[in-house]
């Protein structure tokens, strides 16, 4: 009775533990574990630029740098080069 699993949604991210005998240690490494995973790390840094307005200069960057991407697929054993259509 002493496991302890912590979620969180926005991102996904699951920690657990259930190495020591007490619910609160269990808690603090779960905590630990969860805010340590890259999963989170990654959601959190993006979160963090939409507060603070930057992810629009960055989505307009990836606009940008999208109209140069080449896309190719695989038929018959050849990649091929088709072309980008939203």
């Amino acid at each position: 009775m002493s496991a302890c699993r912590i979620i969180h949604p926005s991102s996904g991210t699951i920690a657990e533990c259930q190495e020591e005998r007490s619910f609160e240690q269990n808690k603090k490494k779960a905590f630990k574990r969860l805010v340590d995973n890259d999963v989170f790390k990654k959601w959190l840094k993006t979160e963090s630029a939409r507060k603070k307005g930057e992810l629009a200069h960055l989505e307009d960057e990836v606009d940008r740098e999208m109209e140069n991407i080449k896309i190719e697929i695989f038929v018959d054993g050849k990649w091929q080069e088709t072309e980008w259509r939203e």
